[in-house]
């Protein structure tokens, strides 16, 4: 017997050992153990970077701008690398014509200044011819001094002809010199014009090809509605192009719900995994969380709050757009009791299990905290114990029923207390002149088709019943408060089906009487 001791033990040991294996292996149960319990919030967002530049198309408002290069999303990029290429073909029309117009405008100064040294050196001819003349009449006039007082005044009048004309020469030259000049100058501010415009168009010629301004990785940038530039797109002034990202510090950007903003705050911690690379976790902390909330999408009525997180971890994996999870720690608790969600049912309002030992006979248990898959049991189970995914027990509801039919019953009990609030008021609702009501027949007859008949003075059967149809006179018409289009005419019959077969055996009787003429004819 002692000997037979210890081999009892190890056989009971290995038994029992098998029986938990076999339970966790058995898909119908599942096996409570004692674990750290991590209270999460999971929420989904896209990978950025913390601080990235941003490449846009140039601001050329008078200009209808369309991409024909675009670097592949992903390549690395050297400084300098052409990144974007916008179609010139309209700045290239654009610098023709201008270049044409400069090209006349400078031709258009050569010519005015060729016409306006001539006009000088024939002023310049006509003052010198001026102050010859003047010259001339002073020295007649010296000659004349021994003639008579006459000749003298004469002479002196030549004189002072000839001053008057030199006069007039200078003030025309001069006036010309300013008048020449201010022309040029007009001409010299329209050249400059056409070159600076020449200039602008070089300038945006330029500007439609996008270079890197720093290496990296280049990162189609998302306009105000999630679209990417793509080739052969229009793209707007301004609008965000490429991105390049600083891939050594990143971040990871959610919505969270207005009902969970309460549980987050700046510094706390999370953790982030790639759905591309599910294994793979980093450490994460939230840097911001936004203080005003937005829809979120378009005529939704929930509110989310923009919330970043920045990585911790620098890796290569860790690229722009891809799609992460954020699971921000709210609680830990650790060497607690654990059973997955559907394990644990509702019976008679009260958190139950099944357990492997006692089939169908529920357990009470006392839950503690839980989150998306797992609950805590406070009492009622021991780690290694196996309990049941389906209870096999008709009373037995998923964990959560009693709130969720106390939220489905929720109305109806309000619809009570507002018809008993009503009653103890003595208010009372008038339902029936707040009925639909049926739509008024012509003429504003009311009741329809049988009072209209009935104020005609003929009843609906016994119009059926004789085929009869019925005329609407301007008598009738009167009665009926209906506007008259004619002498009369025919709306109705009672019987349509009895209208049809009178039609019918008349349009008979007429081919029959036609054949019988046709037949006595051919007699004849």
């Amino acid at each position: 017997m002692q000997n037979a001791s210890p081999r009892l033990l190890c056989a009971v040991l290995w038994f029992s050992i098998f029986i938990t294996e076999a339970a966790a292996e058995d898909g119908r149960w599942a096996i409570a153990r004692q674990d750290t319990l991590r209270l999460e919030l999971v929420e989904s967002g896209e990978i950025e970077a913390v601080k990235s530049t941003i490449v846009a198309a140039p601001k050329i408002w008078n200009l209808d701008m369309q991409i024909i290069y675009l670097v592949p999303e992903g390549a690395m990029v050297d400084s300098g690398e052409v990144l974007v290429r916008i179609d010139p073909a309209v700045l290239l029309t654009r610098l023709e014509a201008k270049q044409t117009e400069l090209d006349m405008r400078r031709a258009e100064m050569k010519r005015m200044r060729v016409e306006h040294a001539a006009k000088i050196r024939e002023l310049e001819q006509k003052v010198e011819i001026a102050r010859y003349a003047l010259q001339l009449a002073k020295v007649q006039l010296e000659q004349l001094k021994f003639e008579s007082k006459a000749r003298q005044e004469d002479g002196q009048l030549e004189v002072l002809k000839a001053e008057i004309a030199l006069k007039e020469a200078e003030t025309w030259l001069n006036a010309q010199r300013i008048i020449h000049a201010s022309k040029e100058k007009k001409q010299q501010l329209l050249i400059l014009q056409a070159e600076n415009d020449v200039k602008d168009i070089e300038m945006q010629l330029r500007q439609l090809t996008l270079r890197a301004p720093i290496s990296g990785m280049a990162v189609y940038h998302r306009d105000w509605n999630g679209r990417k530039p793509e080739p052969g797109g229009k793209v707007r002034p301004g609008r965000g192009l490429i991105d390049l990202p600083d891939l050594t510090r990143m971040k990871t950007r959610i919505a969270v719900n207005e009902v969970n903003i309460a549980l987050l705050q700046p510094g706390q911690t999370a953790r982030v995994r790639l759905e591309a690379f599910p294994d793979r976790w980093f450490d994460a902390r939230i840097t911001s969380i936004a203080q005003i909330p937005e829809k979120l999408k378009s005529g939704s009525p929930i509110k989310v709050f923009e919330v970043e997180l920045e990585i911790a971890q620098s890796d290569s994996l860790l690229k722009p757009g891809m799609t992460a999870q954020a699971f921000i720690e709210l609680d830990v608790i650790p060497d607690a009791i654990l059973l997955p969600i559907g394990c644990v049912f509702e019976k008679n309002g009260q958190p139950v299990v099944y357990p492997r030992s006692s089939p169908g006979r529920a357990r009470p248990v006392q839950l503690g905290k839980r989150n998306d898959f797992y609950v805590q049991i406070l009492d009622g189970v021991q780690p290694g114990e196996a309990f049941a995914w389906e209870p096999g027990d008709p009373d037995a509801r998923p964990l959560g029923y009693l709130a969720f039919r106390q939220a489905i019953d929720t109305p109806d009990t309000l619809r009570q207390r507002f018809f008993s609030e009503m009653q103890q008021r003595g208010i009372t609702f008038d339902y029936e002149a707040h009925r639909n009501k049926p739509p008024e027949p012509p003429g504003g007859a009311p009741g329809g088709m049988q009072a209209m008949l009935e104020k005609m003075g003929v009843k609906m059967g016994e119009a059926g019943a004789q085929k009869k149809t019925i005329t609407l006179t301007p008598e009738i018409l009167k009665k009926l408060k209906m506007s008259a289009g004619g002498k009369g005419m025919v709306v109705l019959k009672a019987d349509s089906t009895a209208r049809k077969k009178a039609g019918a055996a008349k349009r008979a009787d007429e081919k029959k009487a036609a054949k019988n003429g046709a037949a006595a004819d051919t007699l004849k």
